[in-house]
């Protein structure tokens, strides 16, 4: 269970937040002075602590308190289109993150995958730390073992073979470090990738929200749908970016699965109105069906959403221009089922193996299908113990059902 902090310099907090959060998992506790923030701090360091930058100086003299008196807890900086600028003197004062705020508290659905980042930077800096304690120690063994044998010339044979020993294993831990090294190392660059393209990312789809709101007396109809069209790519490409350095922690086995008992639709319900914008691009109605009464089951929130989300996204791309997207959820004797059927032409029968294959390009006129999203999905639901199945008919669509067992 993620914990977080939410300081917004004494405005009046939305309960929507903690409801919304706690879905995913994460316990909000709002805070509205910085000296209540710090105090809270000093008693629990696992805490991260989100900034409402809006109030500028506020906020930024926040941040600034917050590193000096807990550097090592995770500051991400929450901050309106307008306000972008205040988001990189942020950076400067000790933020470690940050969220464009939306006026619909879309930004909530990122909110999840910034404290990710932040966890994964966390644990980078102390694994980092780590090893170079864990190589003074060996460098100070090593001093010694030359000293001792200096003064105890007679032991030489002795001394150089336990000189050899603590060389070998000094090489080990070396090795050690170069393989964590050369396996952070493209965690890191993809992170910087995604750090670097997910602001102006961000920028430009709430851009487009706005251009795609004027009327059609005041533009051309292929005006407003290259307009859609262009939202619809760039939603796509923010997919794409995040797909590859989530794939990333799978391949480095840092895919990390908290489960708890949870209803399904606290889950299903946020994912599928975060993707409805992308669905109205193509006039795509998305049609939920959950059976009542349905159980609890054990299940990380954050994980399930990211693996809903990916399946989501892949039945809007399959469906064509005004189509439609069902979702059922029920359960099938011992399995929760949860299925997402497109109403597209159907997969060939060769494709269909390499849905989940993060190599594999599979080209459609209207997208490429997001392979490396599908594959994490599987990823994110075989850590559950479940698994994916999938049907394709070239005349009702393809289904790609998601099976959890109690």
């Amino acid at each position: 269970m993620m914990k977080v902090l939410w300081l917004e310099g004494g405005k009046k907090f939305a309960p929507k937040i903690q409801q919304e959060l706690g879905a995913k998992g994460i316990t909000v506790t709002p805070v509205e002075e910085i000296r209540a923030c710090l105090e809270i701090l000093k008693a629990d360091q696992e805490s991260a602590v989100v900034v409402d930058l809006d109030l500028y100086r506020k906020g930024i003299e926040a941040i600034q308190e917050i590193h000096k008196t807990a550097a090592d807890a995770p500051v991400i900086g929450l901050a309106s289109l307008e306000r972008l600028p205040v988001l990189e003197e942020a950076f400067k004062h000790g933020a470690w993150d940050s969220v464009i705020k939306q006026l619909d508290l879309s930004h909530l659905y990122e909110l999840p995958r910034a404290l990710g980042r932040c966890e994964e930077k966390k644990r980078l800096r102390a694994e980092a730390q780590r090893y170079r304690e864990e190589a003074e120690r060996l460098q100070t063994e090593v001093v010694k073992q030359r000293e001792s044998a200096e003064k105890v010339h007679a032991e030489g044979k002795r001394t150089q073979e336990e000189m050899q020993r603590i060389q070998a294993e000094m090489e080990r831990y070396r090795e050690l470090a170069e393989s964590a090294q050369a396996a952070a190392k493209p965690q890191e660059v993809l992170t910087d990738i995604i750090d670097d393209l997910q602001s102006p990312l961000a920028a430009m789809l709430g851009y487009l929200q706005i251009a795609s709101t004027i009327s059609s007396d005041r533009a051309e109809p292929n005006q407003i749908l290259s307009i859609k069209r262009t939202e619809l790519m760039a939603r796509r490409l923010m997919d794409l970016v995040s797909s590859h350095i989530w794939a990333m922690d799978v391949d480095t086995n840092r895919l990390e699965v908290h489960q708890s008992p949870l209803q399904i639709d606290q889950i299903l319900e946020p994912a599928v109105e975060a993707k409805r914008s992308e669905a109205g691009i193509k006039n795509i109605e998305i049609v939920v069906d959950v059976a009542k009464d349905l159980p609890p089951i054990p299940i990380d929130g954050v994980q399930m959403e990211r693996a809903i989300a990916m399946l989501l996204s892949n039945a809007i791309n399959l469906s064509p221009i005004g189509g439609s997207v069902t979702v059922t959820a029920k359960f099938n004797g011992n399995e929760l089922a949860l299925a997402f059927t497109d109403s597209g032409a159907g997969l060939p029968a060769e494709e269909i193996p390499l849905l989940f294959d993060k190599k594999a390009k599979l080209r459609r006129p209207g997208g490429d299908i997001n392979t490396v999203g599908l594959y994490l999905a599987r990823e994110i639901v075989a850590r559950h113990g479940g698994r994916i199945d999938v049907q394709s008919d070239p005349m009702e669509g393809t289904t790609l059902t998601i099976l959890l067992r109690r």
